[in-house]
């Protein structure tokens, strides 16, 4: 059975972390972007997101026991001090609690943000699907991809660009009075259609969800935009195919879009994705990759980032620090200091049964010693399993 705790939570935040910034020095260093490529990026954001979505304890996780200076220092957040109506909770529980709540809030202002934006496009948006300069040329670009046209085209006031908008029923928004020359409206629709080929607004709501539910951690920001510029990249590239012209036309696009596009937007930029739905900084990783797309990432040098990508993923899960406080003359002086006399009953003292003959003995859900043998201690203390046991 998976277990989770704080130093599951704290590895899996640390590790992701880890992640996200060697992703920000790959991006950031024009050298290592090229010879990386933006696969081995995509890389990195993907064992962020799983690191993320499982911070758990596995059947074959080894729990490392940090020395009892250490440890002590997480006594105050896993000791029950406060009290609400007849019930006793820990530093520890509060922060999950406050944790899940705001998780929640996010996520229904998530969806929220959803239904109005949907409602915004209902109501001010232009119908333009009909129009033969659209409907020939997304014929044309879904023939390509052997997939049927259902895209809808929408001229929308107040777009600062054009962007995807919809998963299952996907609707191309083009900003109102935007002028575009044929060529840079081919470019448009072939990027906003291989978004939607590549369910890139999917994998975007999934990270979306996953930044949500991680709402406490700064990193989870970058998390966001780093997977913005990675998606695309990708589509970038799958556009030009290494061929030069179509290369030097599809970032003349990009130049003469940015240009023209205005700095608001009525939309939530977490349920679009378009041309810029990344920061104007971010066009020079871009470009750099568009620039350089005919050298091949280093191989060797990819291999080895990967190689070390998946040893700190599988290491991150295999060792797990965990604090723990055995009863010594140190710990007995301080817990007497604090409340006198330290008597072990149902109410504060709990086993957990190992399966092996012997068991582990917590006290105020802190571990405190494996014992052999339960004579020693009063037969009313509850003993759980490792899978039942107490939060």
């Amino acid at each position: 059975m998976l277990e989770s705790s704080i130093a599951t939570v704290i590895m899996a935040v640390i590790t992701t972390n880890l992640f996200l910034i060697l992703l920000t020095i790959c991006l950031i260093n024009k050298k290592l972007l090229v010879r990386s490529g933006y696969k081995l990026l995509a890389i990195f954001v993907v064992f962020t997101v799983l690191r993320l979505a499982l911070p758990f304890e596995f059947p074959f996780t080894i729990d490392l026991r940090l020395p009892s200076d250490i440890s002590q220092i997480f006594v105050p957040i896993h000791e029950r001090r406060f009290s609400f109506y007849g019930q006793s909770f820990s530093l520890w529980n509060l922060f999950t609690w406050v944790w899940a709540i705001g998780a929640l809030i996010g996520i229904v202002k998530y969806i929220v943000s959803y239904f109005q934006s949907n409602y915004y496009i209902i109501l001010c948006g232009k119908e333009l699907t009909n129009q033969p300069v659209y409907r020939d040329r997304l014929d044309q670009i879904c023939r390509t991809w052997n997939r049927p046209n259902r895209f809808r085209v929408i001229e929308l006031p107040g777009l600062d660009g054009p962007v995807l908008f919809g998963i299952v029923f996907p609707r191309i928004l083009v900003p109102e009075d935007m002028e575009l020359t044929e060529p840079d409206l081919s470019y448009i629709l072939r990027h906003e259609a291989s978004h939607h080929f590549h369910h890139d607004l999917v994998l975007k709501s999934i990270i979306q969800i996953i930044t949500l539910i991680y709402w406490w951690n700064p990193f989870c920001i970058l998390l966001n935009s780093q997977a913005d510029v990675i998606l695309e990249m990708r589509v970038d590239n799958g556009i030009t195919l290494t061929d030069s012209i179509s290369t030097s036309e599809y970032m003349h696009c990009l130049v003469h879009v940015t240009a023209a596009i205005s700095k608001r937007t009525p939309l939530s930029q977490s349920l679009t994705i378009g041309l810029f739905s990344t920061r104007n900084a971010a066009l020079k990783w871009r470009f750099a990759l568009l620039a350089n797309n005919q050298e091949k990432p280093r191989l060797a040098m990819n291999v080895l980032l990967f190689l070390a990508t998946v040893m700190i993923y599988l290491v991150s899960y295999a060792i797990i620090p965990e604090a723990y406080c055995k009863i010594d003359s140190t710990f007995s002086e301080q817990t007497l200091e604090k409340n006198s006399v330290v008597t072990p009953s149902e109410e504060n003292t709990y086993f957990i049964d190992n399966c092996d003959g012997t068991y582990d003995l917590y006290y105020k859900n802190w571990y405190m010693e494996t014992t052999d043998t339960l004579d020693l201690y009063p037969s009313n203390i509850p003993i759980y399993t490792k899978e039942n046991r107490p939060d």
